[in-house]
C-alpha cells in the first residue's frame, strides 16, 4: 500500500500567526534557504509516488504558483489545508477534478471573519466539501463558535500550535503523526520540526527508496509543532 504523503510546497505565508511553529529564521535555517520545486516537478513525482491520500499544507499553498498543476497531477483524494485568505476562486478555476478535492479551511480572528465567509461562499459555489478549523490558542474560542453556529457554521476546534522561544525541550517524546513530511525542497525529513529548521532529512523524494508510515518517531529534541506538542507540554510541566 502506498503511503500517505503530507508535503509542504512553501512555507511562506500571510497568516503571521502567533503560535505557529512554522517562521522564518528558526534553528539552523531559515525559510528562504529551501530550494522550492517547481509545480511540474511535484507533480511528476507525486504520480511517480501514486499516494493514497495527498496532504498539502504550509505555510499557505495558495501563495503557491502552479498549486492547481500539483493537484493536477495525482489520481487520490487531495486535502488542501488554507487560511482562505488568497486567491482561492482562481485556484479553484484551475482543478481539473474538483471531487477529489477537500478543503480544510484554518480561520484565524485577525485574518478576518469576512475573510473566512467569502472563502466559504466560494467553495460552495463551486460544490467543494471542507471543513473549518480553528485553534484552542485563539482568544475568544466560545464567541467565534457561537457567531459561526449562527449562519449555520460549524466551527471546528483543534489543539494548540504552540511555539516556545528556546524551541526544544529538555527530554524525549512519542511522536505519533503517522505523515510522512515532505518539505519545499521536495525531501522527506521524520517531522515538521526538523522539516521547517532543516535538519535530519531522510533523501529525496525523487530517490528509488520506499516511503512508510511510522506508527511511533521518538523524537529526542520535541518542538512545539503539531506532531509532539501535546506530550511536549507535558514534559515541561506547562497547562
Amino acid at each position: 500500500m502506498n503511503a500517505n504523503l503530507h508535503i509542504f510546497p512553501t512555507l511562506d505565508c500571510n497568516g503571521g500567526c502567533d503560535f505557529c511553529a512554522i517562521k522564518p529564521g528558526i534553528g539552523e535555517r531559515s525559510r528562504i534557504d529551501f530550494r522550492y520545486m517547481p509545480p511540474e516537478r511535484w507533480a511528476w513525482v507525486l504520480a511517480a509516488r501514486n499516494p493514497n491520500t495527498l496532504y498539502i499544507t504550509g505555510g499557505e499553498p495558495l501563495l503557491y504558483q502552479g498549486l492547481a498543476v500539483i493537484v493536477n497531477g495525482v489520481g487520490c483524494p487531495v486535502y488542501l489545508y488554507t487560511n482562505g485568505n488568497g486567491n482561492l476562486k482562481g485556484f479553484l478555476a484551475r482543478v481539473e477534478n474538483t471531487k477529489r478535492l477537500r478543503v480544510r479551511l484554518s480561520f484565524h480572528p485577525h485574518i478576518g471573519f469576512k475573510t473566512t465567509m467569502r472563502a466559504i461562499e466560494t467553495l460552495n459555489a463551486s460544490a467543494i466539501q471542507y471543513s473549518v478549523h480553528m485553534v484552542k490558542a485563539t482568544d475568544g474560542v466560545l464567541t467565534w463558535v457561537t457567531r459561526f453556529q449562527s449562519v449555520g457554521i460549524t466551527l471546528n476546534v483543534d489543539p494548540d500550535f504552540r511555539k516556545e522561544g528556546d524551541w526544544c525541550g529538555p527530554s524525549t517524546v512519542d511522536c505519533h503523526i503517522p505523515n510522512i513530511v515532505v518539505g519545499p525542497d521536495g525531501r522527506v525529513y521524520p517531522c515538521t520540526s526538523k522539516m521547517v529548521r532543516g535538519k535530519e532529512d531522510l533523501f529525496s523524494l525523487e530517490e528509488d527508496r520506499p516511503v512508510t508510515e511510522k506508527t511511533v518517531y521518538r523524537c529526542e529534541e520535541p518542538g512545539a509543532c503539531c506532531a509532539c506538542d501535546t506530550e511536549f507540554y507535558t514534559v515541561r510541566g506547562v497547562k
